[in-house]
């Protein structure tokens, strides 16, 4: 038995659209229709299906490359004549598709050693009272969108930063990256990920805060070396005191009755964050 010719029919040709899941997303689907003539009786419909010039399994429709044949079937049209059915699915590319943005809360309970004020929380003799902690709420960005590979230079460089400049409306050191998550999408013969993108802002900043203190100061006198120099803490009785003192922002004591002084720290490396495309 040969293979006489494989002709696609003008009648068997249809198309059809509809609106799928995602937002804007459009399934597209089609069929074809191609006759199988042999010189001589086979193994009919099953060598119909796989004649060359039939389309194979995952070729692309001819017309538009997102969709994809998925199924083909045969049948008999006479002794040497056979009709085959190939029939494609598709959708329009996931990475067009818009983003998913939307505003959530994050509570955390954390310690405090401030009251609303901005005074320091301590007992009636000064010292500071350990322990107190409050509950804090910090709106969260999240942004979800189809990415083409997995994110993985943007979840080194960016989790863990915050933004050095002006975002979202919120100023530089407000907004920090909490976490960038991907899960791989398996869709016919590609694939994408979809990626998210949280974003935790708090209008205070994000910086360590501790207060001026430790077991010795400066005496406001510099060494010959120009070396600080530095006294352990003493108290009344002259023996080396057991809790720290406070100290000015230079390291010397802080006179008595005066204002704390509080130090702090940037432990989050600063990052554009208007190169990821976000807002």
């Amino acid at each position: 038995m040969a293979l006489v010719n494989v002709q696609e029919k003008w009648s068997g040709d249809d198309h059809g659209v509809e609106t799928g899941d995602g937002v804007y997303t459009q399934i597209r689907t089609s069929r074809r229709s191609f006759t199988v003539l042999y010189d001589a009786v086979g193994d009919e419909p099953y060598d119909a299906v796989y004649a060359a010039g039939i389309p194979v399994l995952g070729d692309a429709h001819p017309k538009d490359s997102d969709m994809t044949a998925y199924r083909k079937y045969g049948n008999a049209i006479g002794p040497y004549l056979f009709e085959v059915i190939v029939e494609y699915a598709g959708r329009n590319s996931p990475l067009l598709e818009p983003y998913d943005r939307g505003w959530s809360w994050a509570y955390n309970n954390e310690p405090i050693d401030k009251d609303y004020n901005g005074d320091p929380i301590r007992n009636p003799i000064g010292d500071p009272i350990i322990g107190v902690t409050m509950d804090i709420g910090d709106p969260v960005y999240v942004v979800t969108r189809n990415e083409g590979t997995y994110p993985k230079s943007w979840a080194r460089e960016y989790q863990n930063s915050v933004n050095d400049a002006n975002f979202m409306g919120w100023p530089a050191g407000q907004g920090r990256m909490l976490e960038i998550t991907a899960q791989r999408v398996v869709d016919k013969l590609v694939y994408y990920w979809r990626t998210t993108y949280k974003m935790q802002f708090r209008s205070d900043g994000w910086e360590l805060r501790l207060l001026c203190e430790g077991m010795r100061y400066w005496t406001g006198y510099l060494m010959p070396d120009g070396s600080k120099q530095l006294l352990a803490v003493r108290d009344s009785s002259g023996q080396i005191a057991s809790q720290p003192q406070k100290l000015t922002a230079t390291g010397t004591r802080l006179p008595e009755g005066a204002a704390d002084v509080w130090l702090e720290f940037e432990i989050y490396k600063p990052k554009n964050f208007s190169l990821l495309g976000l807002t």
